[in-house]
This record gives structure tokens, sequence and C-alpha cells, in this order.
């Protein structure tokens, strides 16, 4: 969960009894808890050769079935290809296993249900490592809630000028200045 605060400084003019007028600062709070609509995983699919080309073909294929399985409910993006040669040690021995090739994605969603679904099928593909859970709000979404969070605090600080203002016998004529912090 992420926790958005909004604090808003208003600078108010009062109205004083007679043609005199007074300014007073008042801050409006909103603190407001925004709940994670965007959801993803790093998927990673490798292949062992002994033949480069090979080991690319294989990978290439698991990696494509994968994202064909997922492509429907899911944005993907391609996050790299590397090869490089695998080796094993035995006895202070290195022995060459094969050209290991790793492709990355990201698998994205909004459903957070599809993405534990993924997290569990993913077990059907060989060679196929899951990593980097990530949770985070949308742009659109902080913007929505940003907005809102502007006027509940707008509002807060009108109330706090409303009472201060009242308490020495003045009213509130008019906002001369809004800053948000």
């Amino acid at each position: 969960m992420i926790l958005k605060k909004v604090m808003i400084i208003i600078s108010l003019l009062l109205v004083a009894m007679g043609a005199k007028s007074a300014e007073i600062s008042v801050q409006g709070n909103c603190v407001k808890k925004i709940d994670p609509d965007v959801f993803s995983i790093n998927i990673e699919v490798f292949d062992i050769n002994k033949k480069l080309d090979q080991s690319f073909k294989n990978a290439n294929k698991k990696f494509r079935d994968v994202v064909n399985y997922y492509k429907i409910k899911f944005d993907i993006q391609t996050e790299s290809v590397n090869t490089h040669e695998e080796y094993d040690y035995q006895n202070r021995e290195r022995i060459f296993k094969g050209h290991k090739t790793v492709m990355r994605a990201s698998l994205e969603t909004r459903k957070k249900e599809d993405l534990e679904k993924a997290i569990y099928s993913l077990s059907q593909f060989q060679d196929t490592k899951v990593s980097g859970l990530m949770t985070r709000v949308s742009r659109k979404k902080m913007k929505q809630e940003r907005d809102y969070c502007f006027l509940v605090a707008l509002d807060d600080a009108r109330k706090k000028a409303k009472k201060a203002a009242k308490s020495i016998n003045e009213k509130v004529k008019k906002i001369s200045k809004i800053k948000e912090i």
C-alpha cells in the first residue's frame, strides 16, 4: 500500500470589522492509502546446449511458448536475451556443459488474480524461473487520487481558516494564495 499525503498551505484574507484586513496562513492535509493497481513478475527462460545455435533456437521456442500462453491476459515486455558458456567444476577441473541462452521478460497485469494464476501455472514450462514480484500504482490512478486529495486538503484548510477567523470575531473574505507541498 502506498501512503499519499497532500499538504495545502492557504493564505486567507480576513475581513475585519472596520476597513482593515488581516492575513493568516493555515495548512490543510489529506492522508490516503492507495492500493496498487498494477502487478508484474519477471520470467526467465533458458536452455543449455553444446551447440550455440541450438541453444538459442531451443530457448527461443520455450520463450515463445510462454509468451503465447500469457499474451491474452498480460502486457509482455522482453527485457533481455544473452548467451554465455556454462561450465561445471569437478575435482578442480573445468568441464564445458554448453552454451546457455537466457531470455527475460516482464509480465504485467491489472488483475492480481491473473498474476497469482500465472505464477502457479509457470511450473508447466521447462527451464523457466520467476522473480521480481512488483506492485505499483498506475499514473492514472495516482493522478485521480492526488486530485481528490487536493480537494480534501483544500476543504480542511478552509475549515481551519474559518475556525481561526471566528475565534477573533473575523470572517474569511477570500483565498489569496494556495501552495501545494
